[in-house]
């Protein structure tokens, strides 16, 4: 059952990522962390913008601009981020 509304595979498959990022920091953690929840979140919605949105508790608007700024944002969401 999801725990705080977020499904298990997804904390499963962030709880990863992360452990790979804390073990190998680059200069940009913090972003790279946010990329990897942003993506995972996208992914987990079907890219779905509004249910993503909804899922991070922010405006549609506001994950448009961290899509665009992560490089995940295209006419082609499944290109964007295989």
């Amino acid at each position: 059952a999801p725990v705080g509304g977020v499904p298990s595979g997804a904390r499963a498959a962030l709880k990863d990522v992360l452990r790979d990022l804390f073990e190998a920091p680059g200069a940009s953690l913090l972003n790279d962390i946010e990329q990897a929840v942003i993506e995972l979140a996208y992914r987990e919605c079907g890219f779905n913008q509004v249910r993503t949105a909804a899922m991070l508790g922010i405006s549609r608007n506001v994950l448009r601009t961290l899509l665009k700024k992560h490089g995940l944002l295209s006419d082609t969401p499944e290109a964007a981020v295989a």
